[in-house]
């Protein structure tokens, strides 16, 4: 332990870290090697007018980086008189982090200790946690957040997901004020985007990641004005977007149009492929599309009904509807990949019937 002394205030750091001291006309600053422990006096000050504006960002993702990367630009250009972040500083770095310690922007590590004081406004961008009231209410033009949904369609963690995979043909950015609850501050702005119909979550993800970094640049320079015409979230039209789980990749075939399971493959794309069972053995469904129905003269609308189409190469299913996807790759349990091709030679040739019949109950 050792003390350190600024002006008549002693703080105590219980840290095994080396330490470099700063001094200028601005500010004392003490400097540790972990990207938690930021210790600092400041001067505090008013809002001005119209900016410069200092600026603590809270983010942890890929989708976070863009929104950062564009205030750090407007840092460097000196539009932006502060620039800091907070995010959580694990063993493994995220990329919010590693950009920070790249471009030598302050990390402070969450949860704050205190609350943060000379910055006239908090950035929240794909965060992941609750904010309490208490910090919110120390930045004197509170804090903007920056939501990939246009509220008040899907509130919560995985508005992406659930935009796809409901089939939406629209989403966009919302700029809305932080409050206490997740996802439900008055709206600052929108912007709308159309959806292309095969596209998939990783594609969206950096096109809504870009949008928002650029409507946040342009609230930023309208304020503090944006701000007075905010206007609350309506009442109607409210969804939830909830943390999914590898659960919500099981395909229930007696529930699932073709269509909503192409929309389930576009939305997991890159977290989880769909799952199926077959003779107690999970299977994995890749590269799935909408087909119509083999012109083999099979009459047979059986939810999960499978048979090999020689004329495609594929495995065709038969859906809720009934309407029909085709695969033509696979992961069988305890195998490699394989092609359709290969799974009607290893698990349908020879068998007295020449399809099998895939089920939903995968645990």
């Amino acid at each position: 332990m050792f003390n350190v002394t600024f002006s008549t205030r002693v703080i105590k750091i219980h840290l095994p870290l080396y330490a470099i001291f700063k001094r200028n006309d601005k500010s004392r600053e003490l400097t540790f090697s972990y990207c938690a422990h930021h210790i600092r006096k400041r001067q505090s000050h008013s809002s001005p007018a119209g900016g410069p504006w200092s600026v603590l960002f809270f983010g942890t993702s890929n989708f976070s980086l863009e929104s950062l990367q564009s205030l750090y630009n407007k840092y460097r250009a000196k539009k932006l008189c502060r620039l800091e972040v907070v995010s959580v500083c694990k063993r493994k770095k995220n990329v919010v982090v590693q950009y920070a310690e790249e471009k030598g922007i302050v990390v402070n590590e969450w949860p704050l200790e205190n609350n943060p004081q000379g910055f006239h406004i908090g950035i929240v961008v794909a965060f992941g946690h609750l904010i309490p009231l208490n910090i919110i209410n120390s930045f004197p033009l509170g804090m903007l957040n920056v939501h990939n949904s246009l509220l008040p369609r899907w509130r919560g963690a995985a508005p992406d997901i659930y935009t796809l995979m409901k089939g939406d043909t629209q989403t966009g950015i919302t700029i809305m004020r932080m409050a206490e609850k997740f996802d439900t501050g008055d709206i600052v702005t929108q912007e709308k985007i159309d959806i292309h119909a095969d596209e998939t979550r990783p594609e969206l993800n950096m096109k809504l990641a870009k949008l928002g970094a650029n409507v946040l640049i342009d609230v930023i320079g309208k304020l503090p004005q944006v701000l007075s015409s905010s206007r609350p979230q309506g009442k109607l039209g409210v969804t939830y977007a909830p943390k999914i789980t590898s659960k919500t990749s099981l395909v229930k075939w007696d529930e699932m149009t073709a269509k909503n399971i192409y929309d389930l493959q576009r939305a997991l794309l890159g977290l989880y492929p769909l799952k199926t069972k077959f003779d107690g053995v999970t299977i994995k469904l890749l590269d799935i599309r909408q087909t119509s129905k083999p012109e083999d003269g099979r009459n047979v609308d059986i939810p999960g009904f499978t048979r090999f189409d020689r004329k495609s190469n594929t495995l065709v299913v038969t859906c809720k509807g009934p309407s029909w996807i085709s695969t033509t790759k696979l992961i069988v349990k305890g195998h490699s990949v394989m092609s359709a091709l290969q799974f009607r030679n290893g698990f349908i040739r020879g068998r007295k019937k020449d399809w099998i019949l895939f089920q939903s109950n995968v645990t």
